[in-house]
């Protein structure tokens, strides 16, 4: 109903004027009207100027400002005889169709870009296209898990040369007929023994366990081990 209202106010505009009047006359008089209570309406601006233009044979439009794209009137004159008012170029905003954008960049470090530019004349504005994304970039993902496999098995390794030290010492301190001590780094190796082999099988997804608190109590028990003496009597 609204719009209905609006149509009908810009007609009694049109209405009210001379029949007789010269078109550039009609033009400066109904232009100044219509953009002030049509301007900020698209859909109603364009219907209304399309009616006009069959009545009086020219259409009023608000050209882009240059500073900041807002609307200010101004009046396309009567098109001439050999050009159709059909081809006069409609103002609209720009949308993401009005844009030509290069394909799509190869993934880097898990972003992609392209670059687009504004192909069409005949809209205003701006349209905020999408030049960059992220983006699954499998050699990256596989560099990643290299390192991180990398990172374990230096970390098993070194686990596992400590535990040949345990076993050596264990054998000295014995050998020394030391009991006391080669019971502390027997309880010491058997505490190492089931916590690495407990990491072990996360690591071969048998269990589930926090892999971090895992890492933490076994440099626990290196730290204890660390602390024993190497000669005991």
């Amino acid at each position: 109903m609204a719009r209905t209202v609006s149509l009908s106010i810009a007609f009694a505009l049109c209405l009210a004027l001379s029949p007789n009047a010269r078109a550039e006359s009609m033009q400066d008089r109904v232009c100044p009207r219509v953009v002030k209570h049509y301007d900020t309406d698209g859909a109603t601006w364009d219907r209304v100027n399309d009616r006009i233009e069959q009545r009086f044979g020219f259409r009023c439009t608000p050209p882009r400002d240059r500073d900041n794209s807002q609307f200010r009137p101004s009046i396309i004159s009567k098109p001439s005889q050999t050009g159709p008012a059909a081809s006069l170029p409609k103002v609209v905003r720009c949308s993401q169709l009005d844009y030509s954008c290069t394909p799509w960049s190869a993934c880097n470090d898990g972003t992609s870009g392209r670059t687009c530019s504004l192909k069409s004349t005949t809209c205003y504005g701006t349209y905020p296209m999408e030049i960059q994304r992220t983006c699954l970039d499998s050699q990256w993902f596989e560099q990643q898990r290299q390192q991180a496999q990398k990172a374990t098995n230096a970390k098993l390794e070194r686990w596992r040369t400590i535990h040949q030290d345990m076993i050596g010492r264990a054998r000295d301190f014995v050998d020394q007929r030391a009991r006391e001590c080669a019971k502390q780094v027997a309880d010491i190796e058997s505490d190492f023994v089931l916590r690495f082999n407990e990491y072990v099988r996360f690591l071969n997804g048998e269990i589930s366990i926090d892999p971090h608190e895992a890492e933490e109590i076994i440099e626990g028990i290196i730290d204890e081990w660390e602390k024993l003496p190497i000669v005991c009597y």
